[in-house]
């Protein structure tokens, strides 16, 4: 009998341990996290002592882990132990005084962010040497994506960037963006400053100089650089020419030329530079002269002399030209001389700009330039030749030149893309379409719907939907335009003209569609669009891609898209094509903005404690981020709820809460206050905070005001409307903190644009949701009482 009485007993016992059992419901599903991310458990059940343990897939046994990071059921950990990074986890909760009680969760992957150990520095190379740029990285399956000046590099993929055979265009600002084959941020490398110098070259000798007794000559020997700073690392010396004896016994005098180099004085300035002056020349100035360069990529030495007029001079054959680019243009020089010799030419462009014979310049080392095609940003300039007589080492420029071109229509910005219905749209329920174009004055525009004119030629860019005729030049205010119909959806395209020609913009495509969805991250989605029929395929497009069929990504021929496991990185927008399986043609359809949402993460918290200063507490505040169209929110005191509320996003980019506590103005209660921010997805408490405050009077009843733990009533009503733009319903949030309600606060009263009642419905202090689906499109004012909220139904 007692056995049995025993038996009884434990069975009473084994049965009551675990009907407060451990249970852990969140995470819930696999989750991949980087190692800035701390770990988040939570269960249900005993509230006792418990111990949470964590082992890597290679362990056999569970490692017991610090437990300073529990609190009320909730374990946070930050991993920072190299042997649980880049591998699976699990998870066990169990009770201290009953290890037979735990739970397990399998399938966490904390991941090691990225680390630039190395890279190169900065490069500075010849024309022609190697280029070789490096990074070593630290993380889990790296990818690597080389750019220059922001712009991708084809093929540079790796770790290692190398050119062959480097030339001035491989200059420029180099960056390595590397991403881990996880949820880690991409990590980039410091910018390299890669710098390819060119040959050590004179673009031009000297002209000669004639020789006149007591005046002054200037000598410029022009080098070829790139920019200004590789022209002032190069060293100039400049020599001339001079004639000595040397006595030999008994009567001779044998002459010698020698080379001396000049130095800085009052007879010779710029010694050390391109630019050389005599001044005040006497008969032993009448010599050869040399400038030498020592760049960075070779040395180069050029001559001149200074001596007697010399017999050939340069004749401007062609007239400059002004006119519309895009024509060939040929300039023309002649040389008239007296004397037999080799004459060379040299076409340069303004700033000593060597021109090199290509497809662009013909005939650059003759007497005829031409060049092709030519274009207002490559070569509207001015022009010149260099004539050098070969005999005599004698230069002379001709004289300028000019190249005046007028543009064709540039296209600085094209259209893009429209959705009617997209709330980021601010023409609510209308369509605007813009190009930008470099040279507007003088263009005139046509715009184009499915190929038939949509608009009359007109001075203005951009189009709205129903303006037929343009306002007079140059006003700055179209006619309003019409609401869209969806007879509007098409095909758009703009001609563009000017005095120089016609320029097309692409075709871009207005569509209707659009939707919204928001779920949370771990879940599956599916994102559908009507179904046209048999007829149509489709086409899902995301961050600029078509998206593949995976075993995450479902049905990406067909207008209902399933996603699994939902991702931060699937959060966006996806486009959606339709194809006309009978002609093939491809048409924008739909646009749906996915949401991904976690659980409210608080970026800074409240302290532990706070005390009064003076007479008040100190203002301080929270800051919580909250993906989704709403933060719910709950205060308490000494664990007893004091109020709730819920926060609205006011626009799609912020997820960013504030909570003010406290100030001068509010009467606050001591006590241990707590905050409980809550959305679709999860939940977070904030710290608990102690409150001491001496000055604290007891009347009045303690009420968040204006999101402050307060006494004092808000002296008026506070309306929230959400969505808004909205199109089927919107949501009315009305608080009456504590006064009575003046006259009309007790219904809710909707106006048009023109002042007329169009809706009146009663009040119920919360959440209020109306249908304004009958409402025409256009702006609403919203009444309640004295306060007056605009929003707007699309």
């Amino acid at each position: 009998m007692k056995i049995i009485i025993y038996i009884f007993i434990f069975l009473i016992l084994v049965n009551k341990a675990f009907s407060e059992g451990i249970n852990i419901y969140y995470p819930a599903d696999i989750q991949e996290l980087c190692r800035t991310t701390p770990i988040v458990i939570k269960w249900e059940g005993s509230t006792a002592d418990v111990i949470v343990e964590i082992k890597n897939e290679n362990d056999t046994k569970y490692n017991f882990v610090l437990n300073y990071q529990i609190n009320n059921n909730t374990f946070v950990w930050t991993v920072n132990d190299a042997e649980y990074l880049n591998t699976t986890l699990s998870v066990k909760v169990s009770d201290k005084n009953n290890p037979e009680i735990y739970d397990e969760f399998h399938g966490i992957t904390i991941f090691s962010e990225t680390e630039i150990l190395h890279q190169t520095q900065s490069v500075q190379v010849c024309s022609g040497d190697d280029i070789y740029l490096q990074v070593d990285a630290l993380g889990y399956n790296l990818s690597y994506q080389w750019y220059r000046d922001n712009n991708p590099v084809d093929g540079a993929v790796s770790s290692v960037l190398r050119y062959s055979n480097a030339d001035y265009s491989m200059s420029g600002t180099y960056v390595c963006k590397i991403k881990s084959n996880s949820p880690c941020d991409i990590a980039q490398s410091k910018p390299i400053s890669v710098y390819v110098a060119t040959p050590t070259e004179f673009t031009t000798r000297p002209e000669e100089v004639f020789w006149e007794y007591n005046k002054s000559a200037t000598m410029t020997a022009l080098l070829h650089g790139n920019n200004e700073p590789e022209i002032n690392n190069v060293k100039f010396r400049w020599f001339k020419d001079t004639i000595i004896y040397t006595f030999k016994p008994p009567k001779t005098f044998i002459p010698d030329t020698i080379r001396l180099e000049l130095k800085e004085g009052k007879k010779y300035i710029g010694t050390k530079s391109q630019d050389l002056e005599i001044t005040k020349l006497v008969w032993s100035d009448r010599t050869t002269y040399y400038c030498v360069a020592d760049g960075l990529c070779g040395s180069d030495t050029v001559s001149c002399e200074i001596g007697d007029e010399s017999r050939f001079e340069i004749i401007k054959v062609s007239p400059d030209f002004y006119g519309c680019e895009g024509q060939d243009v040929t300039f023309k020089a002649t040389v008239v001389t007296e004397v037999e010799g080799t004459f060379t030419y040299q076409w340069y462009k303004s700033g000593f700009k060597k021109l090199i014979e290509s497809e662009k310049f013909i005939g650059t080392q003759t007497r005829e330039l031409t060049i092709k095609n030519t274009d207002y940003d490559e070569d509207f300039n001015i022009y010149y030749v260099l004539v050098t007589w070969v005999e005599k080492k004698v230069s002379k420029r001709s004289e300028h030149f000019v190249l005046e071109l007028n543009m064709l229509p540039k296209i600085y910005e094209q259209p893009r893309n429209t959705f009617i219905k997209d709330r980021t749209n601010k023409f609510f329920g209308q369509t605007y379409i813009d190009v930008i174009v470099k040279n507007d004055v003088g263009c005139m525009y046509t715009w184009y719907r499915n190929g038939k004119q949509a608009r009359k030629t007109c001075h203005r860019s951009d189009y709205w939907l129903g303006i037929d005729s343009c306002p007079p030049y140059p006003s700055l205010y179209p006619p309003p335009p019409r609401a869209s119909v969806p007879e509007d959806v098409g095909w758009y395209r703009c001609k563009i003209e000017n005095e120089c020609g016609v320029t097309w913009t692409d075709s871009v495509y207005v569509a209707w569609d659009y939707n919204e969805l928001y779920s949370c991250i771990g879940k599956d989605i599916a994102i559908e669009v009507k179904d046209l029929g048999e007829n149509y395929s489709y086409i899902w497009e995301f961050d600029g891609k078509e998206l593949q069929e995976t075993d995450r990504i479902k049905n990406v021929e067909s207008s209902k898209l399933i996603i699994r496991n939902l991702k931060i990185e699937d959060h966006g927008n996806y486009l959606v094509w339709t194809v006309d399986k009978n002609s093939n043609t491809k048409t924008l359809y739909s646009k749906v903005f996915v949401e991904v949402i976690t659980a409210p993460f608080i970026q800074k918290d409240f302290p532990n404690e706070l005390t009064n200063d003076g007479d008040y507490i100190k203002q301080i505040f929270a800051s919580v981020i909250s993906n989704g169209p709403f933060l719910d929110y709950e205060v308490y005191l000494d664990k007893v709820k004091i109020h709730e509320g819920t926060k609205f996003r006011n626009n799609l980019y912020n997820n960013d809460y504030g909570f003010l506590f406290g100030g001068k103005e509010n009467n606050v209660k001591p006590g241990v206050y707590q905050y409980l921010f809550r959305n679709d997805c999860g939940e977070v408490w904030s710290n608990k905070m102690k409150v001491t405050n001496t000055a604290y009077k007891p009347e009045g009843i303690i009420l968040p005001d204006n999101d402050l733990v307060s006494s004092i009533f808000d002296k008026e009503n506070s309306i929230t409307i959400y969505p808004n733009p909205a199109s089927d319903y919107i949501i009315i949030n009305f608080y009456n903190k504590g006064l009575k309600p003046n006259e009309a606060a007790d219904k809710v009263q909707i106006f048009d644009f023109l002042g007329l009642e169009v809706v009146q419905i009663s009040l119920i202090a919360g959440n209020n949701r109306i249908n304004i689906s009958q409402l025409p499109t256009g702006v609403y004012f919203l009444r309640i009482g004295h306060k007056v909220e605009k929003f707007v139904k699309m």
